[in-house]
């Protein structure tokens, strides 16, 4: 598994893995598991939220 970390600035809502996953094992904001679909969606290897995630806002994605 590899896990990436980035910081929400309130505004960008796409986030760009270093490589296309196979499987997105867990999403977290600021340790709060996000819903793939509802929080979420992946294409390639770009996460998307619904809603940008908040200034400072610390995001973990691990995938596979």
């Amino acid at each position: 598994e590899t896990t990436e970390y980035f910081v929400g600035d309130g505004v960008e809502d796409d986030f760009q893995l270093k490589v296309t996953p196979n499987t997105v094992v867990s999403v977290t904001v600021n340790g709060v598991a996000q819903t793939s679909g509802t929080d979420y969606t992946v294409s390639t290897n770009t996460v998307t939220f619904t809603t940008a995630p908040a200034k400072d806002a610390i995001i973990q994605i691990i995938y596979k």
